[in-house]
């Protein structure tokens, strides 16, 4: 059964692989196709006159007519105003006595209009977008007739071509985008505008973005108004065409297919996609170049590769109406790898790359799918009748009406395939063998194209029309629509049979299963697994959790295995591990196809095992406890609260895939972790145990910090000082966990009821506060401890209150006398109101308000601030530029979660304070309620620190504070009768 459903998924799943891109053509809103579809692109501007004549010859020869050219602003404008011509007015000329047409790549900046940082980098853009747009406009202006469509600058997603000193800024190519392409239609109201010519690249941020990440970033800040085209660069890489991953990791052919998808997701499908550049590169074996950035292989593979590449677009990319791939003759050093990728050599020869093209232009035409304007010139005679080739599976005929009247027939003959299995399928007849042009009259409107459907179901494949009709009626054709429509029936025939088979498998199991007495080994397995000591068992369990972090793969699956199996033995120790390993989520293991943090691992075991024991058989006689009755309350509402609206503003996110997976880590598994605990904990020894086990967790994290402190692992130099961080990705995030942990371990020692305890939490408050001072956290020193001992001291009373006053006043003194450390850069910054750390905090607020302001309902989404923060950063606060999350708690949640956030951190603290309340006056002195006052006190602490930095949304705070509310809320429940005279250290009893 698990064979045949793995089958199912992985047919499934090829099946989405194989048709991600591929469109059918048959939109009303599809792009037109470009006739001739294919261009050149050329550096006509390094030719000499002569070369320019010849060059132009030959494209119109081998049947191109569009050239990709650059027109380099720096050439033309030396100096401001002064503008030289000369040279393009001659070239323009030419292009247009031959009748061609231009795509002109406006880019280069002078060295007058660029940053003066910028003086050797002519691909840097202007200081003023201004200066760029006027230029456009005199372009536009001049030579609008010949030009079609402008791309306002290129590859403005690397260095150096937007600069080599600052990082990629796609808010400044939107601006530059806007007032460029302003002028250009004011100049020529029909051009098209192109947006982009990305360069392919998988860098998140910095010196380089991804292509698909740009993309993403300018259509958020509204590029979409300013761009007619998108332009993309199809190059093939290391692998052919038919390589299908589509993946924001992968460099390849089918990359594209993710820019498509964004267009789709912004509402911009009408919008065609041009291919400005691209292919394959092919240079010789004793190539001593330098190397080309995209691979290289034979001639004859390459070539093969493009002829693949082309028929791929042609068959199944209809909205990529415009191809400019390889170069015709580069002018470029002989060195230079992008020879690999001419149509025509240094010697002025043909390459093999060059037949792609010369079949497609100089051969019989072919209708492809998408929309065809100029119907005309695609027909051709057959044998005494007018007709013309397609490939697809579907054709619309658009007839201008009142131009003919009558009627015609046509017939669709099938060409021969290139395979041989679809000579097996039952060839369809086309749905209208005739046309009827009176009625098609009768029906359309004066000036409108009538449109109607000729052929359906067609095997996708080259068909042949033919038409018997009159040149009045043949003429009355005016564009053709032809479809592509894949055939689902392969995995919907997959599904079906394996459905079937895992139907009937089932139930037969089923069946069997129900006269095997298996029982009787569960039973056997569990009664002896019970009778081992309490530890024995526990060690067990942490033993096979060593096993799944250490051992390689695949030995690493068979640990998790076993520690499922004594997962589901001990329930209650697999929850009792989940809860020991909340301080270890920021380190991940791997797992088959991804990695996994340890606390979403411990969390989803501990829930499977849990639900096992749900329906798991048990002996007549076992004992079962009562538990307290629970009513679903305000806390439970507000987690429930968290999750739905977490969740909805995660699938609305502009960046939705980090805003789900934030949303699994930090929101969903810890709440499974809290539904688990709420569940459990339902006597004073089990709120006790589970006390103990994240107590020893931090100490052991506490510990290890300071063993790793004296080395260059476990530290980050910054500002004088050396800061512990353990394994944590910052020393702030170990303060931030552990200054929650310090109070409980301070109450626990001074108001514990039982000695061993007592001194567990006060020996182990010793390495807490150690690793605390050194990890030079100042949110932690002077707002998360004193806040944290400042509830104990309101919570305690009496002469203790006063006690742990001396105790919070001693600490204080301490710290503020440490002068060796008080006069390094780390404490003096706080003393820096115009450049220090309290500045930075500042315009980081006011630009988290911009923020809001601008998203008051549902915030950016998780995880999304650190994409947003850019457009909003604050002059003079660059330097903390890549920033994740506000450093406040309230802006935060709002900013994560919209203005819910906050009335679901509202709900949370009324909540909170209720439940907290509640234990305060019925939980008498003792270990519980020393455990319930350092717990609030660690609230309190964490409350305080997350003023200034996080507060949440880290997914080790997430478990403890949600960890801390089912606590306090079970604290909170009076017990029965029958466990509030039951010691409190008494051991739990087994689920």
């Amino acid at each position: 059964m698990v064979g045949i459903g793995w089958l199912m998924i992985l047919d499934l799943r090829n099946a989405r692989v194989s048709r991600r891109g591929i469109e059918d053509g048959l939109s009303p809103t599809m792009p037109a196709l470009a006739q001739p579809r294919f261009g050149a692109n050329v550096a006509m501007d390094r030719y000499t006159t002569q070369q320019e004549i010849e060059a132009l010859q030959m494209l119109r020869d081998l049947g191109f007519a569009t050239i990709r050219q650059r027109i380099p602003w720096e050439a033309i404008e030396p100096e401001p105003g002064e503008l030289h011509w000369e040279r393009w007015d001659r070239l323009m000329a030419l292009v247009r006595d031959s009748g061609m047409h231009v795509v002109a790549v406006l880019d280069t900046s002078p060295a007058w209009a660029r940053p003066p940082w910028e003086a050797d980098n002519p691909w840097s853009p202007p200081v003023q977008p201004e200066a760029l747009a006027r230029f456009a406009g005199e372009v536009a202006q001049r030579y609008g007739d010949v030009i079609i469509a402008y791309q306002v600058w290129d590859q403005p997603n690397i260095a150096p071509h937007w600069g080599s000193a600052g990082p990629i800024d796609p808010s400044g190519y939107v601006e530059l985008l806007r007032v460029t392409a302003g002028a250009i239609r004011e100049a020529d109201p029909e051009a098209l505008i192109i947006a982009g010519g990305l360069a392919p690249n998988t860098e998140p941020g910095g010196r380089n973005m991804s292509d698909i990440q740009f993309l993403r970033e300018i259509y958020r800040r509204g590029a979409g108004e300013w761009f007619d085209v998108l332009g993309v660069q199809t190059y093939g890489f290391w692998t052919g065409p038919d390589d299908r991953r589509v993946d924001p990791q992968v460099l390849n052919f089918s990359r594209v297919v993710l820019m498509r998808e964004e267009m789709h997701r912004r509402g911009e499908a009408h919008k065609p996609v041009w291919a400005l550049d691209g292919g394959w590169c092919a240079l010789p074996p004793d190539w001593a170049g330098r190397p080309p950035p995209q691979g290289s292989d034979l001639m004859a593979i390459q070539a093969h590769r493009l002829e693949r590449a082309l028929m791929r677009i042609e068959h199944e990319w209809p909205w990529m109406t415009h191809i400019f791939m390889q170069q015709l003759w580069p002018d470029a050093p002989t060195d230079d790898p992008i020879w690999g990728m001419a149509l025509i050599d240094r010697d002025g020869r043909a390459t093999d790359l060059l037949d792609p093209f010369i079949k497609r232009l100089t051969g019989q035409p072919i209708v492809h799918p998408g929309l065809t304007l100029d119907a005309k010139r695609l027909l051709h005679s057959f044998n005494g009748s007018e007709g013309f080739t397609l490939w697809g599976t579907d054709l619309h005929i658009g007839i201008e009406p009142g131009t003919a009247g009558g009627t015609f027939h046509f017939a669709i003959e099938g060409l021969a395939s290139d395979d041989p299995l679809r000579l097996l399928k039952r060839q369809r007849q086309p749905t209208s063998p005739v046309i009827d042009l009176d009625a098609l009259n009768q029906e359309g409107q004066p000036q409108a194209l009538i449109w109607t459907t000729a052929a359906m179901s067609l095997t996708p494949d080259q068909h042949l029309v033919r038409l018997y009709a009159t040149p009045e009626q043949i003429a009355a054709i005016q564009q053709i629509r032809v479809g592509h429509r894949a055939e689902p029936w392969d995995a919907l025939r997959s599904l079906l049979v394996g459905g079937m088979a895992l139907l009937l498998l089932g139930l037969y199991g089923w069946r069997g299963a129900r006269r095997v007495p298996w029982h009787w080994p569960w039973w056997w397995t569990r009664e002896r697994w019970i009778a081992l000591p309490e530890a024995a068992q526990a060690v067990a369990l942490g033993v096979a959790l060593l096993a799944v972090i250490l051992l390689p793969m695949p030995w690493r699956l068979l640990g998790l295995a076993g520690y499922g199996l004594i997962a589901v033995l001990r329930p209650d120790h697999a929850l009792l591990l989940a809860v020991a390993v909340i301080p270890l989520a920021p380190l991940h293991i791997r797992l088959g196809p991804g990695s996994f943090s340890l606390s979403e691992v411990c969390v989803l075991v501990a829930l499977a095992a849990h639900v096992s024991a749900t329906w798991l058989p048990r002996q007549e006689g076992e004992p079962m406890r009562p538990s307290p009755q629970r009513r679903f309350g305000l806390l439970d509402g507000a987690v429930l609260a968290l999750v739905a609206l977490s969740l909805g503003t995660s699938l609305v996110a502009e960046y939705q895939r980090v805003a789900l997976r934030e949303f699994r880590v930090v929101v969903l598994e810890p709440a499974i972790l809290y539904l688990l605990l709420r569940r459990w904990l339902t006597d004073r020894g089990k709120l006790l145990t589970a006390m103990d086990a994240l107590w020893l967790s931090a100490v052991g994290v506490a510990m290890f910090a300071l063993l790793r402190y004296p080395h260059p692992e476990g530290v980050i130099a910054a500002e004088g000082v050396r800061r512990a961080r353990a394994f944590y990705g910052s020393p702030n995030n170990l303060a931030l966990y552990l200054g929650r942990m310090l109070p409980i371990g301070v109450a626990m020692a001074w108001a514990g009821s039982t000695r061993p305890r007592r001194w567990i939490y006060g020996l182990g408050s010793v390495p807490i506060a150690g690793a605390l001072l050194l990890t030079f956290s100042r949110g932690s020193w002077l707002l998360g401890i004193p806040a944290g001992l400042l509830a104990l001291f309101m919570l305690r009373g009496g002469r203790q209150r006063w006690a742990l006053g001396l105790v919070a006043l001693v600490l204080l003194v301490g710290l503020l006398s440490l002068t060796p450390l008080a006069r390094t850069e780390r404490l003096t910054s706080l003393f820096q109101p115009t450049e220090g750390t309290p500045l930075l905090r500042l315009r980081l607020w006011q630009a988290s308000l911009d923020m809001i302001r601008d998203h008051p309902w549902l915030g950016v989404g998780l995880d999304n601030f650190l994409y947003y923060y850019g457009d909003y950063v604050r002059p003079g606060a660059e330097v903390d530029r890549w920033l994740s999350h506000p450093h406040n708690l309230v802006l935060d949640f709002w900013l994560r979660l919209g203005i819910g956030g906050l009335a679901i951190l509202a709900v949370m603290g009324i909540g909170l304070v209720r439940k907290a309340w509640r234990a305060h006056r019925w939980l008498p002195e003792g270990d519980l309620r020393a455990a319930y006052q350092g717990l609030i006190a660690g609230v309190a602490a964490g409350v305080a620190h997350g003023m200034i930095d996080s507060s949440f949304f880290v997914a080790e705070l997430a478990y403890w504070l949600l960890f801390a509310l089912v606590w306090i809320g079970q604290a909170a429940i009076p017990l029965p009768a029958w466990d509030r005279d039951r010691p409190e250290a008494d051991s739990t009893p087994n689920l």
